[in-house]
Parts: structure tokens; sequence; C-alpha cells
């Protein structure tokens, strides 16, 4: 009986049919764990290692177009903020460089929990970041840069063997009329970014706006803005 079923067409095609489908699996298995290593790769491509915030090629191919779709205006509405570490040099020359990736990495960690789930924030190098906030306004955005410069400068970083406070800078723009790209309002926080620096740095510096700190504001607690 056994004989005769095997030898039967019906007992062929359950073979073929079960082969073809362990091969069916077989490539559903490849196939996923092809996309896996893809993505793992694509990942590493676009993301800094040390900080796991996007690199400077996986935030240009993270932001949006500007164009005639992007918004009711042509450009996607959004704040900029670029920012970095003060005298960063001092603290790898005096510390190490070791030292100095964990105070990058503290940077990255402090805007990955301060900004928007929706940030898209980036190590550019160095000890420069850039984010972009879509929606926010300009003075949210300022309220939030100033909240993430304010835990970062409180920071304890002796553990880490650095026993000095380290401050960053920042600066804050919004996208606009008239903006080619992102790199545009990029240029416009970059410029504030600058004159923080200059200012004396610990600072928020946003775009658009005449005014300084009145009198007697702590320093550590002011936001200037420039023209």
């Amino acid at each position: 009986m056994l004989d005769e079923f095997l030898a039967s067409d019906y007992a062929f095609f359950m073979q073929v049919g079960a082969s073809i489908l362990g091969f069916l699996l077989a490539l559903t298995v490849l196939g996923t764990v092809m996309l896996d290593v893809v993505g793992q790769h694509r990942h590493a491509a676009e993301h800094d290692p040390l900080t796991d915030l996007l690199n400077r090629r996986g935030f240009e191919r993270a932001i949006p177009d500007f164009g005639t779709n992007s918004g009711k205006d042509g450009y996607p509405a959004g704040a900029v903020i670029v920012c970095d570490i003060d005298h960063f040099k001092l603290v790898n020359d005096r510390f190490g460089h070791a030292a100095g990736d964990t105070v990058i990495v503290g940077l990255a960690a402090a805007l990955r929990n301060g900004l928007p789930g929706d940030a898209l924030s980036a190590r550019f190098g160095g000890e420069e970041f850039v984010a972009f906030l879509p929606g926010v306004t300009l003075a949210e955005a300022g309220v939030l840069a100033n909240a993430i410069r304010l835990t970062f400068a409180a920071r304890d970083w002796r553990e880490g063997g650095i026993s000095q406070q380290i401050t960053s800078s920042f600066g804050v723009s919004f996208t606009a009329r008239g903006d080619h790209s992102m790199h545009d309002a990029i240029g416009r926080a970059d410029a504030c970014l600058y004159a923080a620096k200059s200012s004396g740095r610990n600072l928020v510096v946003t775009e658009g706006q005449q005014g300084a700190p009145a009198a007697g504001t702590p320093r550590q607690l002011r936001i200037i803005s420039v023209a």
C-alpha cells in the first residue's frame, strides 16, 4: 500500500509542493535577513557612530525639500538650531579625547531629550550639532534651546574625569520665504551661533528680533536676539 502511494501522482505532487513551499520559506527568511542587513548598513551610513544622531548625510536625506509642495508658502515651516560646545579644544587638551567624546555624547543626549520627537538632530562634525524642528516657531525653539543649554551647563562631569563646568552656545533661525534650501536657514542660525560666541558664550541667540536682556539679568539665563 505504501509503495503504491509513493509511486502515485498524488505523492509526487505532494513532494513537489513541499519542495516549492520549503524553497519559498527559505527565500522569505533570506529576504528578511537581507532587509535587516541593508537596514543596518543604511543606519550606519546615515548616523554618527558616537552619538547615534544623524550625520550630515543622514540629515540631508531626512530634511524636507524646498518646493511647491513643501508648504503653503513653498517651504517647510520650522526652526533650525545650531549649537556647539564652548572651548571644546581646551576640554580635549586638558582632559583627553575620551573625556571630549563623553561631553559630545552628553550634548547629543541633551538634544535628544530636550527636543520634540519629530525633530531631526544631527552631528555635523566635531562638536557641532544641527537640528530642524518642523512646525516649531522661532520663539518656541529659543525656549527649547535655552532649556537644553541650562541642562547641559548644570551637568556634573566628574564621573567622566572632568573637573570643570562645560557650557554650550546656540543659534536659532526659522525657515523663510526665499530660502532655496535648508542650508539658508542653517547659515542664519550659524551666524547667530557666532554672535553667541562673540558675546561671551553659554548663550542662545535668535534671529530677526531686536533687543537685549534687561539690566541685572543673570547671563546664564538670558537669551540675546540679533537682527
